[in-house]
C-alpha cells in the first residue's frame, strides 16, 4: 500500500511528525514498518497511531541532514511494508522459556509482538540479540503478574 501525500512538519507530544490522513489507510494501523521518500530524501521508519491519530515520527537527526523544519510543507511517498503475521517471527528460545514458566506468548498483543519480535530480528549481534530475547521474556512475564494480581 502506498501513502502519496503532502502535509505540514509539525511537533507534537516531544517528537517531529508528519501526519497522516486515516482515510488514506486501509486498515487500523497501530505501527507498521514504512520505507520510501520525503522530499525526495530516503526514509525507513514507523507509520504510529496514537490517540485516533497516525503519524510518521521522525528523528532530529534525520531532519538536520534532509534540511527540514516545523511547519515545512512535505511530500510524502511511502509504502508500508508487508510484516506477516508476528507469531511467526517468534524467537525460539522465547517459547521454551516461556514454557518452563507456564506463560503463552499470546499475553502480548499483535502489536507488541511485531514490535518486540522485529528488534529481534534486527539484531546485528549475539549480545543484543539475547538482550532482546529478555525482554520479550520479561515483557510476558510482567504482563502476566499484573493479569493475575
Amino acid at each position: 500500500m502506498l501513502i502519496q501525500m503532502k502535509n505540514i512538519l509539525e511537533y507534537k507530544n516531544n517528537h517531529f511528525v508528519i501526519e497522516v490522513p486515516k482515510e488514506l489507510l486501509p486498515e487500523e494501523v497501530r505501527i507498521r514498518p514504512i520505507k520510501g521518500t520525503i522530499n525526495n530524501h530516503k526514509y525507513k521508519g514507523l507509520l504510529t497511531e496514537l490517540q485516533e491519530n497516525v503519524y510518521i515520527t521522525l528523528s532530529p537527526g534525520w531532519m538536520n541532514a534532509c534540511n527540514l523544519k516545523i511547519g515545512d510543507l512535505v511530500e510524502v511517498n511511502l509504502k508500508i511494508l508487508e510484516i506477516g503475521l508476528p507469531s511467526q517471527k517468534v524467537p525460539v528460545e522465547v517459547l521454551t522459556k516461556l514454557n518452563e514458566k507456564g506463560i503463552s506468548i499470546d499475553i502480548l498483543s499483535p502489536s507488541e509482538k511485531q514490535q518486540l519480535f522485529s528488534s529481534v530480528a534486527e539484531s546485528r549481534t549475539p549480545e543484543i540479540r539475547e538482550k532482546r530475547i529478555q525482554a520479550i521474556i520479561n515483557a510476558c512475564i510482567l504482563k502476566h503478574n499484573r493479569n493475575n494480581n
